[in-house]
């Protein structure tokens, strides 16, 4: 059974609380400023410690931090040397002589890089420090071409040579996918027929094949070197560029040379055109 509280213990109970306040209201206050005291103490101790971690610490480490940050912290030295394009290569050339006298420089050269394009290389051919004939051309990724100078005369006492004088460097993005969409170039039913040794000099040595177009895209013009060899040595060489070479079409080629030629055991027939430039692209229709 619980008792009730009466009144009369309630009045008893505050008049004690009222009596201990006032006896002990000295004390009180002053354990509340003994409080604060001490809670002030704290607060400037921490401070302080706060003060000297930065002056002494975390000053000099911002200075440091600061000084670098000045300084040159990426080694551009070593990305160049990285992303430096690699020379392009010469896998191959020849001088072609022919009975009026002049001469067919052959050079075959290469692109090894894969990321990288030519986009404008400058072929000098030279004879000592003469500048006999300039041409301007290209050389896709990875790219495998000829750059020729035909029906040049040459008088000078050292022997001419094709160099590479000057490369403009691009970097191409997702190439192969790019190139297997636009160069589908195919060739077929090659025949070359020799004029004989021995033959007239109003002979003719003729040389036919087809090129198909075979990617999605129309080309304004389209260039083919043809060059023969009798086992590793170029023995005739020759240009033609196809105007106008729509998708799906199929070109009959025939080329030729008013000359008897060695034994032709081989036929290298290479496009070539810029499928980075949008110039080449004709509209469709």
């Amino acid at each position: 059974m619980v008792e009730p509280i009466l009144p009369n213990q309630i009045i008893d109970f505050k008049l004690k609380a009222s009596y201990w306040y006032v006896t002990h209201k000295l004390l009180l206050r002053k354990i509340l400023v003994g409080f604060l005291i001490f809670l002030n103490l704290v607060f400037y101790s921490y401070s302080l410690y706060l003060g000297l971690l930065i002056f002494v610490v975390q000053d000099p480490l911002l200075k440091q931090d600061l000084n670098q940050l000045s300084g040159n912290l990426i080694d551009y030295r070593y990305f160049h040397e990285i992303n430096r394009p690699i020379p392009l290569e010469i896998l191959d050339s020849a001088v072609l002589g022919s009975r009026d006298g002049r001469f067919d420089y052959i050079l075959k050269v290469r692109n090894p890089n894969l990321k990288l394009t030519a986009a404008k290389a400058l072929f000098q051919l030279v004879a000592g420090s003469q500048v006999m004939a300039e041409k301007h051309s290209f050389i896709l990724p990875g790219e495998e071409k000829y750059i020729a100078f035909f029906g040049l005369e040459s008088s000078a006492d050292t022997a001419p040579a094709i160099r590479l004088a000057q490369v403009n460097w691009r970097r191409v993005s997702n190439y192969e996918d790019f190139r297997q969409q636009r160069f589908q170039f195919s060739s077929n039913e090659v025949e070359f027929k020799n004029a004989g040794v021995g033959s007239s000099s109003s002979a003719v040595s003729t040389l036919n094949f087809k090129i198909t177009n075979q990617s999605a895209y129309n080309y304004w013009q389209v260039g083919v070197y043809m060059v023969l060899f009798s086992g590793d040595q170029v023995v005739g060489a020759n240009y033609l560029a196809l105007d106008n070479f729509k998708s799906g079409e199929t070109r009959l080629v025939e080329m030729r040379w008013y000359e008897s030629l060695s034994y032709v055991s081989r036929v290298d027939i290479i496009p070539e055109v810029n499928i980075l430039d949008p110039a080449v692209y004709m509209p469709v229709e």
